[in-house]
């Protein structure tokens, strides 16, 4: 496999989030949507939200609510479910609940279904929390490595390339070539768990400020390394 499944595309957006969209259900009236601080279960959310708001009073009452999140640099995920009140209020004045997972769809608008006992059965990207830095630090400092690694790679004609996706697959490319705008994904050779695990050249750079000598205050080309192997 050489990019992640929508399971497991779902299961880096749940560990990543912080935030996100809360939909509930009030009988005989219409839907009420608030603002929700979320964390990963396993799986599962839990949810953080003021006792007092209307959201939180129609959970008391119909205990079904749909979650939408769309942390950076991972895909919109909805995930509806039922939730049961964990504890009363925190110190903060935040009641938690879990929502269990009943239904899940990966996409904008209506998304795409993923079967339930696949998302319970994927992991997150062990790369999710590097990632975004790492891509960060890719498109300031190595656009010219990226380019000459594409080319190494058989891909002579593409003359810019610029970085979107980084997971235990591989390092997907925005590129401009001979015929205008694509995507190209650069599969690593087996799924890693770090990027430590990948061949020289490409580890370094994907390391990010630091791994490659960069700082923050320097930003000093680096060599291209035609050796590169994804």
């Amino acid at each position: 496999m050489s990019t992640p499944s929508s399971a497991e595309l779902a299961r880096t957006a749940v560990a990543r989030a912080r935030v996100a969209v809360l939909t509930t259900y009030p009988r005989n009236a219409r839907s009420v949507l608030a603002t929700v601080e979320v964390s990963d279960a396993d799986g599962a959310l839990l949810l953080r939200l003021p006792r007092h708001t209307l959201a939180a009073q129609t959970l008391e009452r119909r205990p079904l609510g749909t979650v939408r999140l769309s942390p950076e640099g991972c895909e919109t995920v909805t995930i509806q479910g039922a939730a049961r009140r964990l504890q009363r209020a925190d110190d903060q004045g935040l009641t938690h609940y879990r929502l269990d997972v009943g239904a899940v769809r990966v996409g904008e608008r209506v998304g795409e279904p993923v079967d339930v006992d696949e998302y319970w059965a994927a992991t997150a990207d062990p790369l999710r929390d590097e990632a975004p830095a790492i891509l960060d630090h890719l498109r300031h400092h190595h656009g010219a490595d990226l380019t000459a690694c594409v080319r190494a790679h058989g891909h002579t004609g593409v003359l810019w390339a610029d970085p979107r996706r980084l997971d235990r697959y591989g390092l997907e490319l925005s590129i401009l070539d001979d015929a205008g705008a694509n995507t190209l994904r650069l599969s690593f050779d087996r799924p890693v768990q770090s990027v430590a695990e990948l061949s020289p050249g490409l580890a370094v750079l994907l390391r990010g400020p630091g791994g490659c000598g960069h700082r923050r205050a320097v930003q000093q080309p680096a060599e291209p390394d035609h050796r590169h192997q994804a």
